[in-house]
């Protein structure tokens, strides 16, 4: 098989091609501006045999784009299956050159969280209900993100596949070669919060836990490591307001780059997800992908993944005192938090192991062209 696969989220998007790559041949076409904003560092990872194609050095958005899609898309007709990670307008606006090659999509938001500037909201809502109207069959990573997927777009239930979202381990090939990122824990545990600050992320619940756990268990820190939003009231100022004790914390308020993750998670004892509302998370991949244990809001999917009592914790979502809780029994008990790594890192190499997507990613180009 011929695949034409276009890149998303990019980490996600390498790994899934290389476990590919042993079933199809498969071209990586990627929008360069996007893939240099993240790190285009990821890019060393696709495996040899990958054919890279850049499309793009404009912004996504930027009308530049329509005329180099429309040319790439006449060479579309010549493979068998496409397979998209994300809504893209320039390729729907140009579907009746390639119509009868069968088009994948892989949803990973059925529902449009809170956070995003009004903008990229927009954009990214009507890329993905156009190319949803175009497709033949489609991804998610959870049974809740499929009856989503369902109800928001009137999908028929039997054309939507359930794949789960893999694991992150490979940025432990990324280990930093330079100065350490965080200060020596000298026996202190440390509770992760990583990834973009979004108001959908619920981190002020976690800051407002932050004396309950304190009273109950002193020896800790928080790290907060991601970008924060420059827009009043969900920047690091209205997040600094809310701490009652600043020394406990360690913020990183910039993009973490690849070779920067593996100390990060590395150091960190406890991964905490308190987020609002989420359809599925990278950031429990990658904690699992580590083998930590993780306090998280049931919301989404996430509970189809983390399993309560056996790989962490699951608390209701703005649950403030219940968030304190879990974490403070966590903190508490050292041979809970290894049971619970441990059945992490096994989930990690079993459900999440790339080559078992790849393996239920490949059955589904199949069963299209059957």
């Amino acid at each position: 098989m011929k695949i034409a696969f276009f890149s998303g989220c990019v980490e996600y998007s390498v790994c899934l091609a290389n476990s590919l790559r042993k079933d199809c041949k498969l071209d990586f076409i990627y929008n360069g501006n996007y893939v240099r904003f993240r790190d285009e560092s990821i890019l060393d990872l696709l495996e040899s045999g990958i054919r890279k194609i850049e499309l793009s050095r404009y912004r996504i958005r930027d009308y530049r784009n329509f005329w180099n899609y429309r040319l790439f898309a006449v060479e579309l007709r010549h493979y068998d299956i496409i397979h998209f990670q994300e809504g893209d307008i320039w390729f729907s606006l140009n579907r009746s050159l390639f119509k009868n090659v069968p088009l994948v999509l892989t949803v990973h938001d059925p529902t449009q969280h809170a956070g995003l500037p009004f903008i990229n909201r927009m954009y990214q809502d009507y890329a993905q209900r156009w190319i949803v109207t175009q497709s033949d069959s489609y991804i998610v990573h959870g049974q809740n993100m499929k009856n989503d997927l369902a109800r928001n777009f009137s999908v028929p239930l039997e054309r939507i596949n359930v794949i789960p979202h893999g694991e992150f381990s490979f940025y432990k090939k990324w280990r930093s070669e330079y100065e350490p990122l965080l200060k020596p824990k000298k026996g202190k545990k440390r509770l992760l919060f990583f990834g973009e600050v979004r108001r959908n992320k619920g981190l002020e619940y976690l800051i407002k836990a932050e004396p309950l756990i304190s009273s109950r268990y002193d020896n800790y820190t928080i790290c907060i490591a991601g970008r924060f939003s420059k827009d009043p009231g969900n920047d690091f100022e209205h997040y600094r307001k809310m701490m009652v004790d600043t020394s406990r914390y360690e913020v990183i308020n910039r993009y973490i780059a690849n070779n920067e993750v593996a100390e990060i998670f590395e150091s960190s004892d406890i991964v905490v997800l308190p987020y609002m509302s989420a359809s599925q998370s990278g950031i429990l991949a990658l904690a699992f992908g580590f083998g930590k244990p993780v306090v998280s809001t049931d919301t989404g999917s996430i509970g189809e993944v983390l399993e309560h009592g056996q790989t962490g914790l699951l608390v209701s979502a703005g649950d403030t005192v219940a968030l304190a809780d879990a974490i403070s029994t966590l903190l508490n008990d050292d041979e809970r938090c290894t049971f619970f790594a441990a059945n992490a890192a096994a989930v990690a190499q079993t459900r999440l192991n790339w080559d078992t997507i790849g393996k239920q990613t490949v059955d589904i180009y199949r069963s299209i062209l059957r």
